[in-house]
């Protein structure tokens, strides 16, 4: 069963987690093992009418933490993480990965590498390195008016 600790003692972990070189796996464990409680998600919850929303919640030279927000129907374009480790989970709602195998860079053209997966509460993902994924509510299912996840990168040449 997961623990549930508020943004503060998240932010601390991971940046204990950074000053030890980011092992990976450790990360994978601990987002594994712990929820945010929602009340301390609450500060960092806004919308866009138009876009999904970025909202800083921590930024260090080791790692950016972001709560993303969508509504429902909006989503990510198709994009990469060029250079960047990078986890994503959901806290509210519920979200459709995918990733994408890049054919050519211009024009780009992309093919989807396998089905989609969709995610509810606690669902994270690690997209791959130099990867294009796109993100966006999922379709065809009962949602909430909308749906966030805190979005963990670091840079991989300073986290080494």
């Amino acid at each position: 069963m997961a623990s549930y600790v508020d943004m503060k003692s998240f932010v601390n972990r991971l940046e204990a987690m950074a000053f030890a070189g980011f092992d990976t796996d450790e990360v994978h464990a601990y987002l594994s093992d712990t929820l945010i409680q929602p009340s301390s998600l609450d500060t960092y919850v806004s919308f866009n009418p138009t876009r999904y929303a970025r909202n800083l919640v921590h930024k260090s030279e080791k790692f950016e933490i972001l709560v993303v927000c969508w509504k429902v129907s909006q989503g990510a374009p198709v994009h990469g993480h060029e250079g960047e480790r990078c986890w994503a989970r959901v806290e509210r709602g519920s979200l459709r990965f995918a990733n994408y195998r890049e054919i050519s860079e211009k024009p780009l053209v992309v093919e989807s590498m396998g089905e989609p997966v969709d995610g509810g509460r606690g669902t994270w993902t690690v997209p791959p390195i130099s990867t294009p994924w796109r993100t966006q509510t999922t379709p065809g299912r009962t949602l909430p008016a909308s749906t966030c996840t805190p979005s963990l990168s670091t840079n991989a040449t300073s986290t080494i």
